[in-house]
């Protein structure tokens, strides 16, 4: 799936998500609140992680899709929330929170120790590719070296041959 359609996806099922759970209170389907607060959650945050963009950005985006559902949206609708949803509905904010906050945060890190690993690697290779050079002419004089011992073997060798053959 192209990066577009993913983002159209991303705006389309969230905004799925956002009328169908206040719809859900106001109408008293409550059946379907849970639900679709857990849609309108997840299928956004599983398209954030796949989306090609820069980590810090996926990141930061993350981070706010957590503090959208986990502490903004479920506090705007709390009064019409019936009490026995209540208590499922602070497990999904606090789920979504988690989750989302953990996920953005893990991914800015990872970029920082990328990026603190990139620049540490580049003299790393610098020495390596001085060490190799040395390497490389060490094996060059070895097999100079083999190649002359080679030639005094199959000379005495030959050499052996005709003593064998002409004693």
């Amino acid at each position: 799936m192209s990066n577009k359609r993913l983002v159209i996806l991303i705006w389309i099922l969230t905004i799925l998500g956002l009328i169908l759970y206040p719809l859900s209170l106001a109408y008293k389907v409550y059946y379907i609140t849970l639900p679709a607060f857990a849609f309108g959650f997840m299928v956004p945050f599983a398209a954030l992680l796949n989306l090609y963009i820069d980590r810090v950005t996926k990141g930061l985006l993350l981070i706010a899709n957590g503090i959208l559902w986990g502490i903004f949206y479920t506090d705007l609708y709390i009064e019409i929330t019936p009490e026995d949803i209540k208590s499922q509905l602070e497990i999904y904010k606090n789920f979504a929170l988690f989750m989302c906050t953990g996920a953005g945060g893990s991914i800015i890190a990872a970029h920082s120790e990328a990026l603190h690993h990139e620049s540490s690697n580049k003299t790393l290779i610098l020495d390596k590719t001085r060490e190799i050079h040395k390497l490389d002419k060490n094996v060059y004089s070895l097999q100079k070296s083999f190649q002359k011992m080679s030639y005094i073997i199959i000379f005495l060798l030959i050499l052996i041959l005709l003593v064998l053959f002409f004693k």
